[in-house]
């Protein structure tokens, strides 16, 4: 429901976002999808609005058919910031029923504590954020239309080492669902995860292994093997190889430079030795490119994204190829104005033709 209704912009923050939690995902692990139910703060918030002074923003979505002309329908979103440039409303509507989604956000201390979901002016679901002392998130509560609770995430700190010990799903009734406890060697590296299913344990993460790592066909455990070493010119490599109870190995090769920013990662499964995903940050003269490919058992590239950014950080281009057929490929183009506000970006297919258009305006 939230990337249906979200910007462009915002929808390739959270693409990008989703592709570095999959990236952690095994290393870290996680409780499935609930917390990202909540867009984190960095997703609400523009900071050319808040410069600009803008608090409404209009985004009209029109697509095209093949011989290029306009289709009937078109889709509008409002968008309505405060003063800080943190959005507050976000209304959807299209010109041919009268169906229409509405998002509400309230915030605390520049933090969003509240999200309210309606759908055709009825309000459909709700949640809840409680934060400590050190506006880390303890509680995370969906709630329905009725205010009953659907699911609770419950967060808990060690103090000390200011680091996550323990995350718990708890459902409708209260009653438990999922957990997760965290240890750590000297406050700062893993030492061990446990994931409980309905108070039962059901995997053990170990980062304990031999860096070299094995390759173990049947294991009680999961585990998580890390070398660290330096390229030719002098970036951090990081190797992490991972072995889950099916005796599956996987091998993520993360390269750092000398900002501490991942400029490539290659995943590998290790027993097969074939590649199954590439990520790579390249920095050029007047752009900074971000490219990621998937690979199919057999090899075969059967996915690809390749985003432009300017030296401003502004999205310039992305192209998409699904399924490696070029007949499946779109590129994107985005227009700002010399406000640094996007005002428009047009999708193109394999055969340049104008697909869709979006229109931004400000007031």
């Amino acid at each position: 429901m939230f990337l249906k209704t979200f910007s462009m912009k915002h929808l390739i923050t959270l693409l990008f976002a989703m592709i570095f939690c999959g990236i952690n995902a095994q290393s870290y692990p996680w409780l499935k999808n609930f917390y990202n139910e909540f867009p984190a703060r960095g997703d609400l918030f523009d900071s050319t609005v808040a410069a600009n002074h803008y608090h409404d923003m209009t985004r009209t979505l029109t697509k095209y058919t093949k011989k290029g002309t306009p289709k009937k329908r078109t889709d509008t979103f409002a968008f309505t910031y405060d003063d800080k440039g943190f959005l507050i409303t976000l209304f959807k509507s299209n010109s041919k029923n009268k169906k229409s989604e509405k998002s509400e956000y309230t915030y605390k201390d520049s933090l969003p504590i509240n999200y309210n979901y309606y759908k055709n002016n009825k309000l459909v679901r709700r949640y809840e954020i409680t934060r400590n002392d050190k506006k880390k998130i303890i509680d995370l509560v969906k709630k329905n239309s009725k205010g009953e609770v659907i699911l609770k995430q419950h967060n808990e700190f060690d103090d000390n080492i200011n680091r996550l010990t323990r995350i718990v799903i708890y459902d409708k009734n209260n009653k438990e669902k999922n957990a997760i406890e965290y240890s750590y060697y000297d406050g700062k590296n893993m030492k061990q995860a446990k994931e409980y299913k309905n108070g039962k344990l059901k995997k053990v993460w170990n980062y304990t292994c031999d860096p070299v790592g094995t390759n173990e066909k049947k294991v009680k455990e999961i585990k998580v093997c890390k070398n660290v070493n330096a390229d030719e010119n002098g970036n951090r490599v990081e190797s992490n190889r991972i072995v889950n109870p099916k005796g599956e190995v996987e091998l993520r090769v993360n390269t750092f430079d000398k900002n501490d920013k991942m400029i490539k990662q290659m995943v590998y499964d290790d027993i097969k030795h074939k590649l199954k995903s590439e990520y790579t940050y390249t920095i050029k003269a007047e752009t900074e490119e971000l490219e990621r490919r998937f690979y199919s058992r057999k090899g075969k590239e059967y996915y690809y994204n390749k985003v432009v950014y300017s030296k401003s950080n502004k999205i310039l281009s992305r192209e998409v190829v699904h399924r490696g057929n070029q007949k499946n490929k779109y590129k994107t183009i985005f227009t700002y104005n010399d406000k640094d506000l996007l005002t428009r970006s047009e999708t193109f297919d394999n055969k340049n033709r104008k697909i869709s258009e979006n229109i931004h305006t400000f007031n």
